[in-house]
């Protein structure tokens, strides 16, 4: 049986912005309550992120919504962290949501922080450096 290994070289220049979401919410809700204070239109992305774990045999799937802001070139994604069986990125285990933000990611993140924080159904969201993140194979898709 062949052994594939992932190259974790290419992750030294992260294209991405990540921010961590605490919500009781269910993540309709919260995609609701962020397109209502952000302007957003995050919808149900047409895949989910599934990871395999091959000592379980197990299949995670962690749903993804999205959104693109075609003016400021920004791709939103919002992506659950917890399901039945586990976590996405389980050193964020204090995180139920995350939301990436791809493409033009010159963008000041503190705003957009600020701006996720005014939704009712988010208890709190801050910022997740890249290097902070043991588990980024799991963020590829």
């Amino acid at each position: 049986m062949a052994k594939f290994t992932l190259d974790t070289d290419d992750f030294d220049e992260p294209d991405f912005l990540l921010i961590g979401i605490s919500s009781h919410a269910k993540s309709y809700r919260i995609c609701w309550s962020l397109n209502q204070v952000m302007g957003t239109h995050l919808t149900k992305a047409d895949f989910n992120i599934e990871i395999t774990n091959t000592r379980k045999k197990t299949q995670s799937v962690f749903e993804v919504y999205n959104f693109e802001d075609e003016d400021l070139r920004i791709h939103y994604f919002l992506i659950s962290n917890k399901n039945r069986d586990g976590y996405l990125l389980p050193e964020f285990k204090h995180a139920d949501y995350f939301m990436m933000l791809k493409e033009n990611i010159n963008i000041d993140l503190n705003s957009v922080i600020e701006q996720v924080k005014m939704s009712d159904q988010v208890l709190t969201a801050f910022t997740i450096a890249p290097d902070d993140i043991k588990s980024k194979e799991n963020l590829l898709f």
